[in-house]
């Protein structure tokens, strides 16, 4: 008859202990790795998500009012360059572009950032598809450190029957 001493551990249960602390370390070395991989991608789909939210508001919204483009800037509620009387998707008031240029050359990117109440920088250009004329140039002054940036190219038309292409890159400073 053998007597288990107290006190004494078998080669067996060591081994055991040793294996299950080998599989937590691996466990956790392997959850640190990869949380900070999802929460990028997290990241990355926000700034698409907010390229898309922001060549949308801007090309099938006509602002508020309706009539921003012939108001004083301090009246201006959000910026839309949809015509509200053509009644029409994907179509863009070329007066409303010109008006939303000069605002942005005037007033700078920053305060249109804050009209479409939005954390991230972003650029938005308005050129025609046939001449290749600039309606719209949006950008800030210094676009370094850019990180991740998520671009959206739409194809519109113009209320003076040409087409253009708007161009939204959002990214993160």
């Amino acid at each position: 008859m053998s007597r288990a001493m107290k006190g004494q551990m078998s080669i067996d249960y060591i081994i055991a202990i040793v294996i299950f602390f080998f599989f937590v370390v691996y466990f956790l070395w392997q959850v640190t790795n990869v949380i900070p991989r999802y929460l990028q991608q997290i990241e990355e789909q926000r700034i698409r998500s907010e390229a898309y939210q922001i060549s949308e508001l801007i090309l099938n919204d006509a602002g508020q009012p309706n009539n921003w483009d012939q108001l004083a800037y301090s009246q201006i509620v959000r910026i839309g360059l949809s015509d509200h009387n053509i009644q029409k998707t994907n179509v863009i008031n070329a007066a409303k572009a010109a008006a939303l240029n000069t605002f942005c050359s005037t007033q700078g990117q920053q305060a249109l950032r804050t009209m479409m109440r939005t954390d991230l920088q972003f650029s938005i250009f308005l050129v025609d598809r046939g001449d290749g004329t600039t309606y719209v140039t949006c950008s800030p002054a210094s676009t370094v450190n850019r990180g991740f940036s998520a671009t959206i190219k739409r194809v519109t038309a113009m209320d003076n029957n040409r087409f253009a292409e708007l161009t939204v890159q959002t990214w993160r400073q």
